[in-house]
């Protein structure tokens, strides 16, 4: 017997109407179904009241406020319908905890259609859900299970938590020794040098934290490079990231052992690295500028190293004598060629000669 048919079994029953008897031979005012926009003549025949017809002319969909989809479809008319009054329940599509148990204890939304459909309560898109809510699920929380943050929470009540990383890593922030969080005093902010990543993908705001940035290679470098476990102390004072020559003395002595280079490191060299060195010979040479050839020749040339002392002295760079007297004498020892060497000759080779306005 079909579910309809015993409803209207059910209806005879209740109601005393007799095979073969029509409401019209009683009260035609009452319909024990409720008040109902629907022809009586979609589920029952004109000989009898019973039995039901097999194949209702009755569409719940369109004839009703409550269309039936996805596991609605194959409930039982008894599963909503507890009695013969079949306009009973009133109810909507998102009006779900009229139905069906609250398990999250109205801590959630209640409009349960946001995250649930009616194909099934646990295909949840969890990911998406939490994008919703005030912690959005990035890095090694998106691996995690629900009940790893929710452990309490039995049977999907998922109440409210603190989203303070401290709130559910403090063991991890005691835990840490290189550096020390707990001896250093670390701030329990941990999103400042931290990321959903991994704890060991640490984005430290250096520069915010001590004034000085990181940059070049220095963001290559050890933390115990320049300071001293656990607490972090200092090992050098520089005032900022160009105070370089706070950190790099040694380096400095054993490049520039005369003293006579200036500690301004970054003049010559990068935060990169110190070798490929390049520099404003000028500005340092006190005005002597390295021009054609001499723009080409190794700094041993004309300096000793490792203090690169100067080899002799010029006055600038038009005094070639001061250098190149060598050549003057194997030139001109007999001539009595005045030694202002720039007017024949030019920087980029002392074979290029103009003599009294005319080449040779």
């Amino acid at each position: 017997m079909s579910v309809w048919a015993r409803t209207i079994v059910m209806t005879v029953a209740i109601v005393g109407a007799l095979p073969g008897q029509s409401w019209a031979q009683g009260d035609s005012s009452y319909n024990p179904h409720g008040e109902l926009d629907i022809d009586c003549g979609a589920c029952h025949t004109s000989e009898a009241w019973t039995p039901a017809k097999a194949v209702f002319d009755f569409d719940h969909d369109d004839q009703t406020d409550f269309a039936l989809d996805g596991l609605h479809e194959e409930a039982l008319c008894v599963s909503c319908h507890l009695d013969l009054r079949f306009d009973e329940p009133k109810v909507s599509k998102l009006q779900c905890s009229s139905c069906h148990v609250d398990v999250h204890l109205g801590n959630l939304s209640d409009n349960c259609i946001s995250c649930h459909t009616a194909f099934s309560f646990t295909d949840v898109p969890g990911v998406m859900v939490h994008m919703q809510t005030n912690f959005p699920l990035t890095g090694a929380h998106l691996q995690i299970s629900c009940e790893a943050c929710h452990a309490t929470d039995a049977g999907g009540a998922f109440t409210t938590l603190n989203i303070d990383c401290f709130s559910c890593h403090d063991q991890e922030y005691f835990a840490a020794q290189m550096p020390d969080h707990a001896a250093a005093n670390f701030p329990k902010d941990c999103e400042r040098c931290h990321d959903t990543l991994a704890w060991m993908h640490a984005v430290l705001d250096h520069v915010g934290l001590s004034g000085f940035e990181l940059i070049g290679a220095h963001r290559r470098m050890e933390c115990t490079s320049c300071h001293i476990p656990p607490q972090l102390d200092l090992i050098y004072f520089p005032t900022d990231e160009r105070d370089c020559i706070a950190c790099h003395q040694s380096e400095f002595q054993i490049a520039h052992a005369s003293g006579s280079v200036p500690t301004t490191c970054l003049d010559c060299h990068t935060n990169d690295t110190w070798e490929g060195a390049a520099f404003d010979h000028a500005e340092i040479a006190n005005g002597y500028e390295l021009v054609d050839a001499h723009a080409e020749l190794d700094c041993t040339a004309c300096h000793i190293e490792p203090g690169f002392q100067l080899i002799v002295t010029p006055v600038d760079q038009n005094d070639c004598f001061a250098c190149h007297f060598v050549e003057y004498l194997d030139n001109h020892r007999e001539t009595g060629t005045p030694t202002t060497c720039l007017e024949c000759h030019n920087q980029l080779d002392w074979a290029d000669v103009e003599e009294n306005g005319g080449s040779e």
